[in-house]
C-alpha cells in the first residue's frame, strides 16, 4: 500500500464518523472539515483537513472561533501533513488556541508481526450496544471525565452500521474488573483499521496488557481483511512505545486547542 494512502487514511479519521443529527453534525464550511457536538470538549469538537488559502486563512479562523466561543464550547484544530496554508498556525495563536500536543501518525508495516502471548491477561470483547465496564475504565485510565468518555461511547454506537468499531477490555489475573481498555474502527473506502482509545489504570502499567490488546486486534484485523493498521500515537508517551511493536512514522501532526474560561472568571 502507497505510503500517500496510509497518509490520507489517517487524515481521514476526524470525519469518519457520520453525520448523526442532534448528537454530531458537521458545519457546512468549505475547505475543512468541523465537527460540532452537546459537550464542551476539545476531542469531541474538532477542526481539520483545512485547504485554505492565504487570501481567505484568517477569515475563516475567525469564523470557526466566533462560532465556537459564541457557544461556548472547547474545541480543537488538527494540523496535518496536507493543511493550508503552511502558516495555519499563527492565524489559530491569533484567535487565542493553543498548542497543546503533537502527534505522530503511525502504521503498522509489517501485518504478519508476531506478538507473544501472555497468559496473565485475558482480553474480552464488549458489543458497542452494551460497552459495560469500559466508559468508566476508559475515563479512568486516560484520565478524562465520566460525560466524555460516554459521549464517546455513544458515538461509536450510534455510528453503526455505517462505521465498524470494536471495543476490547483487558483483565489481570484473579480480578473481575477491567485494568485496560482498548478500540479497533475500521475505517470506510480503505482497508485499514485505526486502533485507538488504548489506556491502562496507572498501576497496571508496564505489565505487557498494551501489547496483548495490539495481538488481539491484529488477529481480529486479519479475519477482518484488512491490510494496514494505523494510531495516532501522542509523540511523548505512546508513539515510542508503538515504534518497539513494529510501527512505523507516516506522517506528523499538531493539535490546537481552545477553551473557554471557566464560569468564575
Amino acid at each position: 500500500m502507497h505510503k500517500q494512502t496510509i497518509i490520507e487514511a489517517i487524515e481521514s479519521t476526524d470525519y469518519m464518523i457520520p453525520h448523526i443529527p442532534g448528537f454530531l453534525e458537521y458545519l457546512s464550511i468549505a475547505g475543512l472539515k468541523a465537527c460540532v457536538t452537546a459537550i464542551s470538549d476539545p476531542a469531541a469538537n474538532r477542526v481539520s483537513n483545512a485547504r485554505l488559502t492565504e487570501d481567505n486563512v484568517a477569515d475563516v479562523v475567525a469564523h470557526i472561533y466566533q462560532y465556537y466561543s459564541s457557544r461556548n464550547l472547547a474545541f480543537s484544530w488538527v494540523v496535518g501533513p496536507n493543511t493550508t496554508p503552511r502558516d495555519i498556525e499563527s492565524h489559530l495563536v491569533n484567535v487565542g488556541m493553543k498548542r497543546t500536543i503533537g502527534i505522530e501518525g503511525m502504521y503498522l508495516e509489517a501485518m504478519n508481526l508476531e506478538v507473544p502471548d501472555n497468559a496473565d491477561v485475558r482480553i474480552v470483547e464488549r458489543p458497542l450496544s452494551d460497552p459495560g465496564a469500559s466508559v468508566e475504565t476508559m475515563a479512568e485510565a486516560f484520565p478524562m471525565s465520566l460525560e466524555s468518555s460516554r459521549h464517546f461511547h455513544e458515538l461509536l454506537s450510534r455510528s453503526e452500521p455505517q462505521l465498524r468499531s470494536r471495543i476490547y477490555l483487558a483483565y489481570a489475573e484473579n480480578r473481575e474488573q477491567p485494568v485496560a481498555c482498548s478500540y479497533m474502527t475500521n475505517l470506510p473506502r480503505y482497508p485499514i483499521a485505526l486502533l485507538c482509545g488504548a489506556a491502562t489504570l496507572p498501576i497496571f502499567r508496564g505489565r505487557g496488557f498494551y501489547t496483548s490488546m495490539l495481538a488481539r486486534r491484529l488477529n481480529d484485523a486479519h479475519a477482518d481483511g484488512i491490510e494496514k493498521l494505523i494510531v495516532l500515537a501522542d509523540r511523548i508517551s505512546s508513539a515510542p512505545i508503538c515504534k518497539k511493536t513494529g510501527f512505523v512514522k507516516a506522517c506528523s501532526m499538531d493539535i490546537y486547542t481552545w477553551m473557554p474560561k471557566p464560569a468564575s472568571e
